[in-house]
């Protein structure tokens, strides 16, 4: 598959597998679009992607925020009318105790279930509105 010139969104792109997506992507010559919620690790991982020769953009946002996140989809629709791929990367692992099993099983639940679907629905539609062919990775 030729990913020259194609946009690429990374969810969880600033480190880590999501940052070596993101790396494999630019160095085939695809825009990428970073998202995370640290921007000082985006701004490493963007900085990093440049001095390789890739193209690399930051968005700064935590992937269970859909309003957040559709605004970014929506500004990248807005700038390329399209997004070729877009991986859902971002996820995460964390102990779980006893005293904050409620609050931490919905969070994780959020994370790695509800926001990759609500997403992954809200791409479809702008796939669909613009015509566009789209990769969806999750």
């Amino acid at each position: 598959m030729n990913i020259r010139d194609k946009i690429a969104v990374v969810t969880g792109g600033s480190e880590g597998i999501g940052f070596g997506i993101s790396s494999a992507l630019a160095q085939r010559g695809a825009h990428i679009y970073l998202v995370a919620r640290t921007k000082e690790k985006l701004e490493t991982a963007k900085r990093e992607i440049v001095e390789k020769g890739g193209k690399a953009d930051i968005c700064q946002a935590d992937i269970t925020d859909l309003p957040r996140m559709k605004r970014v989809i929506d500004d990248i629709y807005k700038q390329h009318n399209r997004i070729d791929i877009f991986v859902n990367n971002a996820g995460t692992y964390r102990r779980v105790t006893l005293d904050s099993f409620h609050e931490d099983l919905h969070y994780l639940d959020k994370l790695n279930s509800i926001a990759p679907r609500d997403l992954t629905h809200y791409l479809i539609q702008k796939a669909r509105e613009t015509r566009k062919d789209l990769s969806i990775l999750t």
